[in-house]
């Protein structure tokens, strides 16, 4: 039986762009089905989010076919690794520059 990541996503409009921000992805190991897999990743997705539809923390899915007997060639991504919230893989808050009221210092003090 084949195995999919399941990524749950949603598109958050930035300014004249569009950005799609992974929630979290969910590996489903062994699936009869695509349509399996999907069902099953969005019942354990809804688990861990604590909340009772998927829909709620996500606007849409993205799934596809893995292979669990290949090593993987990528990093593990950011949401991976941390037990917390996930991190948006594709989406960054504005740069500050690292002072809480917006004022910009130098080091002359001008």
């Amino acid at each position: 039986m084949p195995s999919y990541r399941v990524c749950f996503i949603n598109e958050i409009p930035r300014g004249r762009q569009l950005y799609r921000c992974c929630q979290r992805s969910i590996v489903i190991r062994l699936a009869r089905s695509p349509e399996r897999a999907a069902e099953a990743a969005k019942r354990r997705f809804a688990r861990l989010e604590g909340i009772r539809d998927w829909t709620i923390h996500a606007g849409m899915i993205e799934m596809e076919e893995i292979d669990l007997s290949a090593p993987a060639n990528r990093p593990v991504a950011p949401h991976q690794r941390f037990h917390g919230r996930p991190y948006p893989l594709r989406f960054a808050a504005p740069r500050s520059n690292g002072h809480r009221d917006g004022t910009r210092r130098t080091l002359s003090g001008s």
